[in-house]
């Protein structure tokens, strides 16, 4: 066997090539999963957001009525503020309105299932609302509630014509 040398003619010629004329390919498999995302972004390939799709929109969708109505039974119970309660029905209601969160499907069934939730979660912003409004308004510095101070009252004063 005959060493390659340097002033060799098929070392330059490409004529003794070991890996058998697929050397231009290695680079393009190296650069494959880069191509391929450039190919599918020319195509709309690729996620336009975090959630889309039927399926996925139902579950961010579940998701947020979910959350929403667990804001709703801890301002009813007092476990959240109001202002707290409004601000986080606020936060879920933007996330699931924002484009890179929830795919805006235009039309389809995709398109329903968010329009749905969208008016889901509106309702129940407004629910929300609505009650952390009456419990602002229904309690005094004290923490009892403006109801309770009138049937008080009133039961003083039934009391109080009793005696007369």
């Amino acid at each position: 066997m005959n060493p390659r040398l340097v002033y060799d003619n098929s070392f330059f010629d490409g004529t003794d090539d070991d890996t058998l004329g697929f050397a231009f390919v290695a680079p393009l498999i190296a650069a494959a999963p880069g191509i391929f995302q450039s190919i599918m972004g020319l195509f709309g390939g690729g996620r336009k957001a975090q959630y889309q799709g039927l399926a996925e929109i139902q579950q961010a969708g579940q998701q947020a009525v979910s959350a929403m109505e667990q804001i709703l039974s801890g301002l009813r119970s007092r476990q959240m503020s109001p202002a707290q309660a409004v601000q986080e029905s606020q936060k879920i209601l933007g996330q699931f309105n924002d484009p890179s969160i929830v795919y805006p499907a235009k039309k389809g069934k995709d398109a329903e299932a968010r329009n749905q939730f969208l008016s889901q979660l509106s309702a129940l912003d407004s629910q929300i609302k609505a009650a952390a409004a009456s419990a602002s308004s229904g309690s005094n510095a004290g923490g009892i509630s403006t109801n309770t101070l009138l049937l008080a009252g009133l039961g003083i004063g039934a009391l109080y014509l009793l005696k007369n």
